[in-house]
């Protein structure tokens, strides 16, 4: 999932994610993945944003750490199986 949020009155980040299938990644152990957030129009906003999410019990939780327009998943275990998003915040 990805999601946009703007500071700016009618112009919205056009954004598409990477490195996925139909919104999905099936990960295999020993491993690399590379999910990116991309932003087609980002020459529109003065400023970019990103901040990776996990699914937890109680809602999304940040990755921290997490804040550039990729998501590194290296050797990927059952700890690593849910449901992510990437919330880009932008300001025109």
């Amino acid at each position: 999932m990805l999601y946009a949020y703007t500071h700016a009155e009618g112009v919205y980040p056009e954004s598409t994610l990477t490195g996925v299938t139909n919104n999905q990644l099936t990960a295999y152990p020993d491993r690399e993945y590379t999910i990116g957030a991309e932003i087609s129009n980002e020459d529109d906003f003065m400023y970019l944003s990103y901040q990776w999410q996990k699914k937890g019990k109680t809602g999304w939780i940040d990755i921290p750490g997490e804040t550039s327009d990729s998501l590194e998943i290296t050797d990927p275990s059952t700890d690593t199986a849910g449901k992510y998003r990437c919330c880009v915040d932008a300001l025109a």
